[in-house]
């Protein structure tokens, strides 16, 4: 049995009968199996969990299938004897993977954390705030934009309102409507001024504005979730 053609179907439960068997013995004694397996199954459930969150890795996800393609899925022949000179393959696509995930997934402009509409749960009469919370928690940005640009226009004084509504703007790619209300902000005294700091900074470098990215990345505080992304910002105008 060769490691190559194996692993990644016992790691998906399609592995079956002296296969397996085979499989599970070689796994029990060997750590550098165990260590092999372990790591494909780290990088493979990260790697999945960020390929169905972010649509724009669409070409690394066809770059990695083509590796497990290649070198996991080929053909099983019955009866064959588990041989280390495997090692170095499976290690090779492993490391693969691994490369992948920090040089594509780490955290970079494009993949941001956003905040959750706070107090989204609709009890009884639903209204324009609640309704437009409850879609962009789900992520259905262009649903959820009208309704919030009523709440903005209702309330423009508001923090809440304001913040959430320039964020829905940002991801419908309204950055020249968004960056306005996002400077206000980071102006203020309210909780969502830094947060607002590197919202402002991604929307003014979407609009090729290079003075106003630095000028709101450097506000973007160390606690900040998108600390890392602020600075990446940052590097890209040098």
């Amino acid at each position: 049995m060769n490691y190559e053609e194996y692993i990644a179907d016992y790691l998906n439960g399609s592995l079956e009968g002296e296969d397996l068997e085979a499989f599970e013995r070689e796994l029990a004694q060997n750590t550098e199996l165990q260590k092999l397996a372990e790591a494909w199954k780290s990088a493979d459930q990260i790697i999945s969990k960020h390929i169905r969150a972010e649509e724009n890795l669409g070409n690394l996800k066809s770059t990695l299938n083509h590796f497990k393609t290649v070198y996991f899925q080929t053909e099983k022949k019955k009866g064959r004897v588990i041989s280390m000179r495997w090692v170095s393959a499976v290690a090779s696509v492993a490391a693969v993977f691994i490369i992948a995930y920090f040089l594509f997934l780490s955290p970079n402009i494009n993949n941001f954390q956003l905040p959750d509409y706070p107090n989204a749960v609709v009890r009884g009469v639903q209204n324009n705030t609640k309704k437009g919370a409850q879609l962009f928690n789900k992520k259905n940005y262009k649903e959820a934009l009208p309704y919030l640009k009523a709440v903005y226009e209702n309330k423009p004084d508001d923090a809440t309102s304001a913040y959430f509504y320039a964020l829905c703007l940002m991801k419908v790619e309204d950055y020249d409507s968004a960056l306005p209300i996002l400077d206000a902000i980071t102006q203020g005294t309210s909780v969502y001024k830094d947060e607002a700091n590197f919202f402002a900074a991604y929307c003014a470098y979407k609009t090729d504005k290079k003075k106003d990215v630095l000028n709101y990345a450097m506000k973007v505080g160390k606690d900040n979730p998108n600390y890392a992304s602020a600075q990446k910002l940052i590097k890209k105008l040098h």
